[in-house]
């Protein structure tokens, strides 16, 4: 009899088995994917900071050298019949300090007159005085600006003249370019940049140590130059988007919080005012260089406006290059302005009517508990 009873249990106790073989393989597969996923992200993470560290390594590899500048040592002498100027004028007695003024400047456009460049001539054949070059080959391996840098040399203290100064001056820009190998050595004669001499006395000059790479401190405090750019420098870049940046917050910010406040709090709601906030939301969300191409075709070629305007930082004798810059800063504050309508208008929406309603009936205008709330409760964001 309890055979009978105990018989059907076997197949309950079967099926029971393979249930939770099935609950464990399944486990186990779920596992597994789980596994394969977290290794997968982990692998997806280790490859995308691999490949940030190579785009930084290589940006650090080719951009490093651009910090650095080829320089040449040379014993300058300040021929006196190289020199052959007037004695620097004398402040006389009973001379009105404009009459001195005037004739130092006379003195000084007399001195910038002399051929700077037979002193750096003469420099570079003494430093390689069995280098069978030309002027022009010797010269162009040096930059043109450098002669201006003997005769300031000359102007602030008329002493030197007669003596041999040691004087570091900059490589030339293709000079520079052939001696940090950038320039391809296998190209024929009629595609370099330089002249096969001028090629051979920078590498003897190189390898002699009288050409040396030091860091390139005038990156940071030359402007442009497109005559010398070995000794060219991001100064105006940097003075550019401070005036930039400056003349968009004068005109972007104060005008852009204002149309927030007001289309988000007094603006009556209607299609004109969908239409403005649907106009600035789309304006806020187009990238700056459609704004700068924007301000060339509308600031200048139809308003007509001076290529170096007031409000966008204007010198006197600026020049046409400005222009890039002040058409940018025209149309970069409607884009900003454009960005802190948007923006700012979703300030105010942090602020709950149970905090607009108890001041205004007590008496406040409207924009009193605005102005409070907003800076308290919106002023974070």
């Amino acid at each position: 009899m309890a055979d009978i009873i105990s018989r059907p249990t076997a197949p309950a106790d079967d099926a029971d088995a393979i249930r939770l073989k099935k609950i464990k393989d399944g486990l186990t597969r779920r596992h597994a994917r789980e596994r394969r996923f977290r290794a997968y992200g982990v692998a997806a993470i280790v490859a995308a900071i691999g490949f940030v560290v190579i785009l930084f390594s290589m940006i650090l590899y080719k951009g490093l050298p651009a910090f650095t500048q080829a320089e040449l040592s040379l014993n300058v002498y300040f021929d006196p019949e190289v020199l052959s100027a007037d004695e620097p004028p004398v402040q006389g007695e009973g001379q009105s300090a404009a009459e001195y003024q005037r004739a130092v400047l006379g003195w000084q456009r007399q001195v910038t007159m002399l051929n700077w460049n037979r002193l750096i001539e003469a420099a570079i054949i003494e430093a390689a005085p069995d280098a069978q070059v030309d002027t022009r080959s010797a010269l162009s391996i040096v930059e043109t600006s450098e002669r201006f840098v003997l005769r300031d040399m000359f102007v602030e203290n008329p002493g030197l003249l007669g003596q041999t100064i040691p004087v570091s001056l900059l490589a030339s820009a293709n000079a520079d370019n052939w001696l940090k190998g950038n320039i391809d050595r296998s190209l024929p004669d009629s595609q370099q940049q330089l002249s096969a001499d001028a090629r051979a006395l920078a590498d003897r000059l190189l390898e002699e140590g009288k050409i040396r790479f030091a860091f390139a401190g005038h990156i940071f405090t030359n402007v442009d130059s497109r005559s010398a750019p070995a000794s060219a420098g991001l100064a105006g870049a940097f003075v550019g988007s401070l005036y930039m940046m400056l003349v968009v917050i004068v005109l972007a910010v104060p005008i852009g919080v204002m149309s927030a406040v007001y289309l988000e709090e007094f603006a009556p709601k209607n299609r004109l005012t969908d239409l403005i906030e649907v106009n600035i939301n789309n304006l806020a969300a187009v990238p700056s260089i459609v704004f700068g191409l924007l301000g060339a075709a509308v600031f200048i070629n139809y308003f007509r406006l001076p290529l170096s305007a007031l409000a966008a930082g204007w010198r006197p004798g600026s020049d046409a290059d400005d222009a890039s810059d002040d058409h940018h800063r025209y149309a970069f504050g409607p884009a900003c302005r454009a960005a802190v309508v948007a923006t700012g208008s979703t300030r105010p929406r942090c602020v709950e009517d149970a905090n607009r309603v108890p001041p205004r009936s007590a008496g406040h205008l409207s924009w009193h508990p605005d102005g409070h709330h907003h800076r308290c409760r919106a002023g974070a964001g």
